[in-house]
């Protein structure tokens, strides 16, 4: 490991040790033991053994995952929930994070990406090279603000309190097993300052769920003048299973914004973080191939009007355009989230329960083990359905009637799709997929739907420190993988 910097993503580690040790792959799971640092951990690639812990069988959330995010949400999330309290929660905010009810936000989440615009924009003017994840975190987290409180954190302008803590309450969160987070775990401050951030947070958060439950209790929604957000949703579904005298209902209201908070955290951190680098990395991934550029360029002056101006206004009134006329946009999103898988799961191995490798039959324990699904290793195994793995090919997920890519015939365009079920799997796939990936993706898309156009985003310029590129461009990160530097960038406006 020597060749690589000490802080690059811990997910690529297994294709790190793929690529040096190519016989593993027969097996479908590396086990790397850093005993006593943590315990062994199974990091699995191959998509049928993988569905075995993740949809045949879910099993629970690995404990260090628990323990990690502790601090942030006490653990009541619906990351680290399992069980019938995990279920019953999902269900509660299913509805929220539906395609219908985020579709209709459009015309809010355009709000906040039109701020976004200026800041590309005034870089553009100054010259300056723009370190553009800092930019496109405080997007999305106010994106995800509305979707979820229906509120304006005004992120991107000034600084919001919400904001300012949870930054702060996730620099403190660690995985217990690197020198420097056993350093955090010791600091005698660390609960305290935890314990003011997550105050903080609180109050924040307070007012937002307040005017949520106001707007069930006035019988609010649509056509009383509010917004369907997650949040408003929720407490529908939660207070439509309580009494509904005047007392039973307060004291229902006062648990469900007492409980709500863990899960709202989680969506607030989760649902910036991963997005803004995937935006980031598809903006590099985009500028290091001109010829995909120009198909996604094409592809939105046939669909949005060839006047990039009026991009905005067509989708605030056809939103559905970002459904299902997009289809090479949603491609170059998809290929950016296969090279760069933002996250991953990892379940705790439970006694009787054995992993089979599907073409052999051979069985292995998981008991006293973490069960990692490795989708950054699934990824970029060509045994795994994908051809070229290591090069961005958005065509491998388009429909195989659609044309051929620049470069390509129709018999290697139609060679490239995922040959592979279950191998793609960013958000995860089974139960516990991850419940905000329609926002996600109609983010994605709306972004670069009104960006890509308008402007030339040269990443890692020259002057620019860019660091060494191991696997990609990760470097940093133990939570997400984020680009390294924070991805230095210039723009400038297209003629």
């Amino acid at each position: 490991m020597a060749q690589y910097p000490s802080d690059m993503f811990p997910l690529s580690i297994c294709t790190w040790v793929l690529q040096r040790f190519p016989h593993l792959e027969k097996n479908g799971f590396i086990l790397i033991d850093a005993w006593p640092f943590m315990s062994p951990m199974l990091y699995v690639f191959d998509p049928e053994m993988s569905t075995q812990f993740t949809q045949v069988q879910s099993l629970p959330k690995s404990n260090d995952i628990k323990s990690e995010f502790r601090p942030l949400t006490g653990s009541k999330d619906l990351v680290t929930l399992d069980g019938p309290e995990w279920k019953f929660w999902r269900s509660v905010f299913n509805p929220g994070f539906s395609t219908k009810n985020l579709v209709a936000m459009t015309p809010a989440f355009l709000e906040e990406v039109r701020v976004f615009v200026d800041k590309l924009r005034a870089a553009a003017q100054s010259g300056e090279v723009l370190k553009i994840e800092g930019p496109a975190t405080s997007l999305t987290i106010d994106v995800i603000a509305r979707s979820v409180l229906g509120a304006r954190l005004h992120s991107q302008t000034k600084e919001h309190p919400l904001q300012w803590a949870l930054a702060k309450q996730i620099s403190w969160l660690s995985p217990e097993y690197t020198p420097p987070s056993i350093l955090k775990l010791v600091n005698p401050v660390r609960p305290i300052l935890q314990w003011y951030y997550n105050r903080v947070i609180r109050n924040a958060l307070a007012p937002s769920i307040r005017q949520n439950l106001s707007t069930q209790a006035d019988g609010g929604g649509p056509g009383h003048g509010e917004t369907k957000t997650v949040l408003s949703l929720a407490a529908k579904a939660y207070l439509a299973e309580k009494p509904q005298n005047t007392s039973s209902a307060q004291q229902a209201n006062d648990e469900f914004a007492s409980l709500a908070i863990p899960h709202l955290v989680m969506f607030l951190f989760a649902g910036h973080d991963t997005t803004a680098t995937t935006l980031c990395f598809a903006y590099h991934l985009l500028h290091k191939h001109p010829p995909a550029l120009a198909r996604l360029r094409a592809e939105h002056d046939a669909v949005l009007c060839p006047d990039p101006s009026q991009a905005e206004s067509q989708l605030t009134l056809n939103p559905q355009l970002l459904i299902n006329a997009l289809p090479y946009t949603t491609a170059v999103i998809k290929e950016t989230l296969r090279l760069f898988a933002p996250a991953a799961t990892v379940r705790q191995g439970q006694r009787g329960f054995f992993l089979t490798h599907p073409a052999t039959g051979a069985r292995y324990a998981t008991e006293g083990m973490f069960v990692h699904q490795n989708s950054h290793a699934t990824h970029h195994l060509a045994s795994c359905g994908f051809p070229r793995p290591w090069e961005f090919l958005p065509e491998r997920f388009l429909a195989p009637a659609a044309p051929a890519a620049e470069g390509d015939d129709d018999d290697d365009a139609a060679q490239l799709h995922v040959s592979r079920k279950n191998a793609f799997r960013p958000f995860e796939l089974g139960p516990r997929a991850c419940i905000g990936q329609e926002l996600a993706l109609l983010e994605l898309k709306m972004i670069l739907a009104l960006t890509v156009r308008v402007f030339e985003i040269e990443t890692y310029p020259a002057g620019a420190p860019a660091g060494a590129e191991v696997l990609g461009t990760y470097a940093v990160g133990h939570v997400s993988g984020h680009p390294k530097g924070g991805m230095p960038a210039r723009v400038r406006v297209r003629v």
